[in-house]
């Protein structure tokens, strides 16, 4: 009898044995390659990036035209420093990650009259710092800090010198069907400009969240808290203001099969040293699409305005129907009703007005050589009122401050309350940001060029003397028409309006207008030249005038370019038309010529200069600018060399500013 061999079959089971240990280690090796992070880069150490010196010279100068006084400063800045980099992390890169680029420096400065110089010296620590933990995190947070010193330009006539520091965190949590973020930032300036010198901070803190759902629908929430101080020092006269805001946003759309429903709720409470106020608005919108021609609109607005010894309500709702045949041709009809209740130191206003609006709109093309715009739209509308009280106040109405007179909506102006910036709440302050031109019952706002809120939006508060209880009635019509040649070479167009008042009390102030505006606009190859006219007649006062703007740029060659822009703008107030008892007449010019030159790789010249002339009614005024800018390049360094010259001249006044500054750095 054969015996069974047992060594093979021990051998298998040993082989078989060490193949299930081999594959079980390799499967561990596996699986705990799994757990084992990657190599971690090197740490990085701070490194020295670069060296800086900074100088700035200015020189500014204030006489009187009407006495012998003469005013001069002088300031010369001097500004060693370093730049230190360090991109590194702590641990792990995704749990900290940070960048410093700190400049660490000394600045001496002297300024003050001459002869009598004062001298300050300080240790700066510039630069920026961004750190976030847990970047691949829902809940990744980012703090940063800011700080710097440089020359920045408001609007052309406008540059100030401006140090900042600034400092916040951003967090919340990015996923989930409510993400959520939430904001902090801390904001010192200090400005230094041709007329003013200022100090201001800012506290903000902003909240957002938002849901996103099916058919893109979506709700949004934000809120803002805004904390805002300021002084200002503007030839000899120091205004300190302080103002705090609370801002909620909530906008929810909800779109349907074959209709959109738009809901937003706004809220603003607004406290400032000399108001505060509530603002409160509910809008809902509704619009179904019946065909793809025809649509529908609803809409009902509510809002609530209080502030010291006043609070006025209003209700509006309209409902409409909107027809489009084609591409060409768009009608509207509108049909509005309104109602108000307004309360201010005992007077007392209530309105209820009821209206339709009908439009019109066709657009053709005509063959290959242009496309014709006509539109054209009507509105009536009926109001009662009862009113008693010798006062009314209109409350926040927003405009824009200008070298351009802007006119108050309402007549009858007692007085304006409050004019606020309208970003920061802050108080603006007659003769230092605005002037005001009063032509009987209507008041016009301008805007002060030097000053550092030109061009803002600003909210203005101001009382009337109300119209008596009554009824009235407003029918307005405006038509339009242009023409587009040649693909946008050459548009020719054309605009009458005119609105007419009937009123059952003679006791009623209300203005009938027409207004008649034509004009040309041409464009080719940096060429673009602006022709208008605009005749305004009213039952308070009539104006026309006519403006022109010419622009041009060109490249002499392929590193160079120079443009040119001009404006002209003259307008005429004749005497009479209840408001003006003589005639006048005011007309502005702008000239600015502007030219880059690059010859070489790492050189960059350029240089501007503009001229703003103003005559007419008291406001003549001059304002000259001229700049220019070296930018060079060499090897490791870097070398930015600048001057300024700045001229004003008013009716009273005459200011000059000579500025000029020199930023070298050496990289390594």
């Amino acid at each position: 009898m054969n015996r069974p061999n047992t060594s093979f079959k021990c051998g298998c089971w040993k082989q078989c044995w060490l193949f299930s240990l081999l594959a079980l280690a390799a499967g561990s090796l596996r699986g705990w390659s799994q757990y084992i992070e990657d190599p971690q880069p090197r740490l990085n150490w701070p490194r020295l990036r670069y060296i800086k010196f900074d100088v700035e010279a200015e020189q500014s100068a204030q006489r009187s035209s009407t006495v012998a006084a003469r005013s001069e400063n002088q300031r010369l800045y001097l500004s060693p420093g370093l730049g230190i980099g360090w991109d590194s992390f702590l641990y792990h890169p995704d749990l900290l990650y940070f960048s410093i680029l700190a400049e660490p420096g000394y600045s001496w400065q002297a300024s003050g009259s001459p002869g009598s110089l004062t001298h300050n010296a300080t240790v700066l620590l510039n630069g920026n710092l961004n750190a976030t933990f847990l970047q691949l995190k829902p809940y990744a947070t980012t703090l940063f800090a800011n700080a710097s010193h440089n020359t920045h330009q408001y609007d052309f006539f406008n540059t100030v010198t401006e140090s900042a520091q600034s400092w916040g965190a951003t967090t919340g949590y990015r996923e989930g069907p409510v993400p959520v973020t939430i904001a902090f930032e801390r904001t010192s300036r200090d400005t230094s400009g041709f007329s003013y010198d200022s100090t201001s901070d800012q506290s903000t803190l902003n909240l957002h969240a938002q849901n996103e759902r099916r058919k893109q629908n979506i709700t949004d929430l934000s809120y803002q808290f805004s904390d805002y101080r300021s002084q200002m020092n503007s030839a000899g006269t120091s205004f300190a203001d302080a103002s705090s805001s609370h801002y909620v946003t909530l906008t929810d759309t909800e779109r349907f099969t074959k209709s959109t429903l738009s809901s937003t709720l706004l809220y603003n409470r607004s406290e400032a040293d000399s108001n505060s106020s509530d603002d409160l608005n509910t809008l809902f919108d509704y619009s179904v699409e019946h065909t793809p021609h025809l649509r529908s609109f609803y809409g009902y607005s509510f809002s609530r305005y209080a502030t010291g010894g006043s609070e006025s309500l209003q209700h509006n709702a309209h409902a409409g129907l909107q027809h489009q045949m084609y591409e060409s041709l768009t009608t509207t009809l509108d049909f509005h009703g309104a109602a108000a209740d307004s309360r201010y130191l005992g007077s007392k206003l209530d309105q209820t007005s009821a209206g339709m609006n009908a439009s019109v709109g066709y657009s053709k093309r005509l063959g290959h050589w242009g496309r014709l715009y006509l539109g054209d739209s009507a509105n009536y509308d009926w109001t009662d009122q009862h009113s008693s009280g010798p006062s009314r106040l209109v409350a926040d109405e927003s405009l824009v401050l200008t070298n351009f007179p802007v006119r108050l909506s309402q007549l009858r102006v007692l007085a304006i309350s409050t004019v606020l910036d309208a970003a920061t709440h802050l108080v603006l302050h007659e003769n230092v940001d605005y002037t005001v031109i009063q032509l009987g019952d209507v008041w016009q706002l301008q805007g002060i060029v030097t000053s550092a809120n030109f061009g803002h939006t600003a909210l203005v508060s101001y009382t009337v003397q109300p119209n008596p209880s009554g009824s009235y009635s407003v029918f307005s019509d405006q038509a339009q028409a242009r023409l587009d040649l040649w693909n946008g070479l050459l548009g020719l167009y054309s605009r009458y309006s005119f609105n007419e008042n009937h009123a059952d009390s003679p006791g009623f102030v209300l203005e009938n207008v027409q207004e008649f505006q034509a004009g040309a606009d041409f464009s080719r190859r940096g060429l673009r030249l602006d022709a208008s006219y605009i005749e305004r007649k009213s039952s308070l006062f009539n104006y026309h005038s006519y403006s022109l703007s010419e622009s041009y740029t060109i490249r002499p060659s392929s590193a160079s370019t120079i443009g040119v822009d001009l404006r002209q703008r003259w307008s005429f107030y004749p005497a009479g038309g209840g408001a003006i008892n003589q005639s006048y007449e005011v007309t502005s010019y702008d000239y600015m010529l502007r030219c880059d030159w690059q010859p070489v790789y790492g050189l960059n010249w350029s240089a501007e200069g503009g001229l703003e002339q103003q005559r007419g009614n008291g406001l003549d005024q001059d304002l000259f600018v001229a700049r220019t800018y070296l930018n060079w390049i060499v090897g490791r360094l870097d070398i930015h060399l600048g001057y300024e010259y700045q001229k004003q001249k008013y009716t009273a006044e005459q200011r000059d500013r000579h500025f000029v500054f020199l930023r070298m750095r050496r990289y390594f």
